[in-house]
């Protein structure tokens, strides 16, 4: 039961990360709107589901927060916006839930929220899962061996430091998105499951990591909670 619950989170499910304090970057409102506009163009944004001033609130919350600290390298928010699909969920929706308690209280997955903004959490998540079942399975007992136990047993004797660091090789430090990535590229044997172009990539956001598999084995939504 443990092996099952532990990887089906980690193999699975893509989740929001925290990204780390650091120096702001004030976007102007043209700056804002030509960065959604070039979201929307790419087909990473769908305004039908992710509104303009939904991701002004992001832009914000990714001034607040940005750029990404990793050692003694940063991002700027434009770049970050980039690598983590332009903060839309996997299917391009918003990344916000409105509280039922209030209009103006949001959850962004992607970014710690703000003290400041006094931000309160409400539930939305999405699961995505690659239809090969057997696939799963592989990539799950690597991710087992890999991240968990080295003998498959249930005692954890891998211990992972988590780290926003940049490239996509060595296991640790890690983080989150970065570990599921690195389990279906490395996990998946001689199959091409991951596009190759993508372990050149700096970072590996939750938002972005549907787009770095191959069309063949792309995850579909089971849903959003």
């Amino acid at each position: 039961m443990k092996h099952i619950k532990y990887l089906t989170f980690l193999a699975l499910s893509i989740l929001g990360i925290a990204v780390l304090s650091g120096k702001a970057y004030a976007a102007t409102d043209d700056e804002v709107t030509t960065l959604y506009n070039k979201g929307v163009a790419t087909q990473k944004i769908d305004s039908s589901q992710y509104s303009l001033s939904d991701f002004k609130e992001f832009v914000q919350e990714a001034e607040t927060n940005l750029g990404v600290q990793s050692g003694n390298s940063k991002i700027s928010v434009e770049s970050f916006l980039e690598l983590d699909n332009y903060g839309a969920m996997p299917d391009g929706s918003s990344p916000y839930s409105k509280s039922s308690t209030s209009s103006n209280i949001y959850r962004a997955p992607m970014l710690r929220a703000s003290s400041s903004r006094k931000t309160t959490f409400t539930n939305k998540i999405q699961i995505w899962r690659p239809k090969d079942k057997a696939m799963r399975e592989k990539v799950a007992n690597y991710a087992d061996y890999r991240f968990w136990s080295s003998t498959h047993s249930l005692t954890k004797n891998r211990h992972i430091n988590y780290q926003i660091i940049q490239g996509t090789s060595g296991f640790n430090p890690n983080y989150c998105s970065r570990m599921v990535w690195q389990s279906f590229y490395h996990g998946s044997g001689n199959k091409n499951v991951i596009q190759t172009s993508t372990a050149g990539l700096t970072y590996i956001f939750p938002g972005a990591l549907v787009n770095t598999f191959t069309s063949k084995y792309r995850p579909y939504k089971v849903g959003t909670y």
